[in-house]
């Protein structure tokens, strides 16, 4: 099934919904939506990074080659994942593919929200059962450690960060500023755009500091990822001119190497020695520092900007 993926402008206090992405040029859609707004599923304290700490909407990988339809956010052991605002349950159903539950809880005026890969719910979490904000719904399922978090409005998925509250937003900071994840060198957005081909290029533009390779300074590097399925990378660097420094393949990508950053490997074409730096990719910015010997900080970083 095509996702859409919704942008949402906010005027007179209505949220006027327009769609674009997977479903072509963006379109106003004929139906308008209640102005509600959002927090996170989770309190900072809870949140964990063992795999990725958020993966974003968009992300195509994993069991989602597609786009990936809403948030995955990790929790600490017996943590709650909490109502996101008020509204009344829907459906609690079983998942008998992992042994998890799946809510949906209906907040009004076209938005509802489902979590998925829970465990049991807590008690009183019913069909037709009325929820306020930050009430528990239930803890991740044990095996998982995590929960999905899909926003739904008039029926089509779309990126939780567009309906985020106020205070939802400075929690989803906090998070996301730590967080890593295999695709983030072509999708490192909170909201990435479901409907893309691949093989997918981005380019990073250098806006501050120096990174020089064999006497050239790089003002541009392209990452291409070559297939949704696999995390398979190129790579070019590129002067101020445009001309190509070096190109060459990603080896090695570990987003969450060092507690503050992560690892690369490069290994250039025509068999020159393979490269390892430091990085690190917080939305449109990226820190990098590909230096010799390899560096094991961002203290000499450029930083790098993406669209």
């Amino acid at each position: 099934m095509t996702t859409c993926r919704i942008r949402a402008c906010l005027a007179a206090g209505t949220l006027l919904v327009l769609s674009q992405g997977a479903c072509g040029d963006s379109t106003t859609m004929p139906t308008v939506a209640a102005a509600v707004r959002l927090d996170m599923p989770i309190i900072p304290p809870n949140a964990a990074r063992v795999g990725y700490g958020l993966r974003p909407f968009g992300v195509h990988g994993g069991e989602h080659p597609e786009g990936h339809p809403g948030w995955n956010v990790e929790y600490t052991e017996g943590a709650k994942v909490r109502a996101m605002a008020n509204g009344v349950v829907r459906s609690v159903e079983a998942v008998p593919e992992n042994g998890s539950y799946r809510v949906t809880i209906d907040h009004g005026g076209g938005v509802s929200t489902r979590m998925d890969a829970l465990g049991p719910p807590e008690p009183g979490i019913l069909e037709d059962a009325e929820v306020s904000r930050g009430d528990a719904i239930a803890s991740p399922h044990a095996e998982l450690s995590m929960a999905h978090v899909a926003v739904i409005v008039n029926q089509a998925e779309v990126c939780p960060e567009d309906w985020l509250s106020e205070s939802g937003r400075i929690v989803f900071e906090e998070i996301f500023r730590t967080a890593g994840y295999g695709e983030e060198l072509t999708e490192p957005f909170a909201c990435n755009e479901t409907g893309v081909s691949f093989p997918l290029t981005r380019v990073w533009t250098r806006t501050e500091g120096v990174l020089e390779l064999g006497g050239s300074a790089v003002q541009t590097i392209e990452f291409t990822r070559l297939a949704a399925e696999t995390h398979e990378y190129g790579y070019r660097l590129l002067d101020s001119a445009g001309s190509e420094i070096e190109s060459g393949s990603v080896i090695d990508f570990a987003p969450l190497h060092f507690e503050e950053f992560g690892l690369i490997g490069l290994s250039p074409d025509g068999g020159d020695d393979e490269r390892v730096g430091v990085i690190n990719v917080i939305g449109n910015e990226m820190q990098i520092d590909l230096g010799s010997p390899a560096p094991t900080n961002l203290d000499e970083a450029a930083t790098f900007t993406t669209n």
